[in-house]
């Protein structure tokens, strides 16, 4: 109803171009406050602000996103960031919505874009990254009063989000094969702390404390810019037995902790093919160093850890994306269902009245020809417990008084 009585006040209340207007109306009648709503559908129709003002010409997009982009993006986004937006908005925003004013990006033109978009075969994922960037350009534009109204930007239900992991016994072979001192620290410091590559990059000696046991996370080279980590949060991470014992032999008062010979930073291109030569030399996957990230969270997620505390490890900034791990946990929904099972006892199952002697673990051996369980010795866990003690002492021994450089 556009005329509406609120407490003996009589309002104008309606909706024009998506956007709605209640106000109160200065003759205090229904008849009065429809003639109100008249005058301002009138205002509205030539361009006008409700109070009778010409309202300004919204500028077109491609105008509007080179400015925020040098002006608001460069400064408040980290430079891998804005080379990201910038890229999003050069090779696909701009060329669909550039020669539009800011207020003609209707709800319908963005639904056009995703259409548009996923024709070409361009992910769910993708094209989302895609709206975000609109959105916070379009958010901004509201904020410096060029634009009145947000359009409604709906994304795309997404596949779930699939990663690779290595296992135990993965990493394991991986750091058996790098004899390289320097190389050997950084990728067991990867899979020991589950830092991002940036961050390795940028690791300092004085962010290192051998006697507190921890490892804090201050800053990363982002587009090879040094610069605060992403979500701009530090956290201190706790340092396992075989990388405290590296990094006690070879710790330094300051500088880079991995260097490339000269105290100077390590290229992520030269990083990347290292691990893949290594990878090689494993007979194992190539991986990169954000897959060693993802092996460190999975890992302590197969050995029970709590979503919370991985979480704070690896500093993501919403719970759901460490949730991505929570399907290696050790589950308690199996527990739960293991409640319907019957009660029976050892050698025994009963179902109702019957009950059914179940054969032993040795009598399925020698039927089977082999025990179909895992030993009980088997080392595997984090720390010190994925290396071999006696393997891991002759390495550590080995690299003493050795220069760490890559």
């Amino acid at each position: 109803m556009a005329a509406r009585k609120i407490r003996n006040t009589w309002w104008v209340d309606f909706r024009y171009g998506g956007k709605r207007y209640r106000v109160r109306s200065p003759q205090n009648s229904k008849a009065g406050a429809a003639a109100y709503e008249a005058v301002l559908r009138q205002r509205l129709a030539r361009g006008e602000s409700i109070n009778g003002k010409q309202t300004a010409t919204a500028p077109k997009l491609a105008d509007f996103m080179a400015k925020w982009l040098d002006s608001y993006a460069r400064t408040n986004n980290k430079p891998s960031e804005y080379q990201r937006k910038e890229s999003v908005a050069r090779t696909n925003l701009v060329p669909f919505f550039g020669d539009l004013r800011l207020d003609q990006i209707t709800d319908e033109r963005v639904e056009q874009y995703k259409t548009a978009t996923l024709a070409r075969g361009v992910t769910a994922k993708t094209v989302n990254n895609h709206l975000t960037v609109l959105s916070s350009c379009l958010k901004c534009a509201i904020e410096w009063g060029k634009l009145e109204r947000l359009p409604r930007i709906k994304r795309l239900r997404e596949l779930p989000t699939r990663f690779d992991f290595l296992d135990f016994n993965e990493s394991e072979s991986l750091l058996s094969v790098i004899m390289n001192v320097g190389w050997y620290g950084m990728v067991l410091t990867a899979l020991r702390t589950g830092m991002r590559a940036g961050e390795l990059m940028a690791l300092n000696w004085q962010d290192v404390s051998v006697e507190r046991g921890l490892v804090t996370v201050r800053r990363a080279y982002s587009g090879g810019v040094l610069c605060a980590p992403k979500n701009h949060h530090e956290r201190h991470i706790p340092i396992c037995h075989d990388l405290m014992d590296w990094l006690t032999i070879h710790q330094q008062e300051k500088g880079l902790v991995f260097h490339d010979g000269e105290g100077e930073r390590i290229l992520h291109g030269r990083a990347k093919r290292a691990l893949a030569g290594f990878c090689e030399q494993a007979e194992i996957r190539k991986v990169g160093f954000h897959m060693l990230r993802h092996s460190f969270a999975s890992q302590l997620a197969i050995k029970g850890v709590p979503i919370g505390a991985i979480q704070q490890l690896l500093g993501h900034s919403d719970i759901r994306t460490t949730q991505r791990y929570a399907h290696l946990m050790p589950s308690t929904l199996v527990d739960a269902v293991g409640l319907l099972m019957p009660e029976f006892k050892v050698g025994q199952k009963q179902f109702g009245q019957q009950v059914v002697n179940t054969p032993s673990m040795a009598q399925i051996a020698e039927v089977s020809g082999s025990l179909p369980i895992r030993s009980t010795n088997q080392k595997i866990g984090l720390g010190a417990d994925l290396v071999d003690g006696g393997r891991q002492r002759s390495r550590t021994s080995d690299l003493h008084n050795v220069n760490v450089t890559l």
